[in-house]
């Protein structure tokens, strides 16, 4: 018997042959090519998915890192902020205590003039109230061309004090 199939015409021994040959082809290909190339392609998707998930891994950890850095630099940022304000702060409290120092020193040595100037200006007016008697009277002698010099200091010396007092 013969059946036309799509224009070829089998017998019913061939067409069996043929779905039989058509099945075991089948089957050695499933198990020589199909299956190995299936393997494949699973490892390789493996291999894949492996990949993208270290590069998604290396992108959270570069995230990290750059976090970690960013934190790293702010802290250092403002330690030295820190830093920088204490030895400012310590150069302002060393620079107030020389000035306090240095105007200490500074009053010191004019309370010692001023009591020095104090003390020549008193020896000095000691001084002269001492000799204001003899030197008025011999100016005054002089004056008068007069040589009743010691007669007359009594009497100077009385004017003297009356006009200091």
């Amino acid at each position: 018997m013969v059946i036309d199939i799509f224009g070829l015409e089998l017998g019913l021994p061939d067409l069996f042959w043929t779905i039989i040959n058509f099945f075991l082809l089948l089957l050695i290909l499933k198990f020589l090519l199909i299956n190995p190339v299936l393997k494949h392609l699973r490892a390789r998707d493996a291999k894949i998915k492996a990949a993208l998930e270290a590069g998604q891994n290396a992108d959270l950890e570069l995230a990290n890192a750059k976090e970690a850095s960013r934190n790293e630099i702010k802290e250092t940022a403002l330690q030295t902020r820190q830093f920088v304000n204490e030895a400012h702060n310590n150069a302002l409290e060393k620079k107030a205590a020389k000035i306090a120092e240095a105007e200490k020193e500074a009053h010191d040595i004019r309370s010692a003039l001023f009591e020095k100037i104090s003390k020549e200006k008193k020896e000095n007016e000691q001084l002269v109230n001492e000799k204001m008697d003899s030197y008025v009277t011999l100016l005054t002698n002089k004056l008068l061309n007069s040589n009743e010099g010691s007669e007359n200091s009594e009497l100077i010396k009385k004017v003297v004090n009356t006009a200091k007092e």
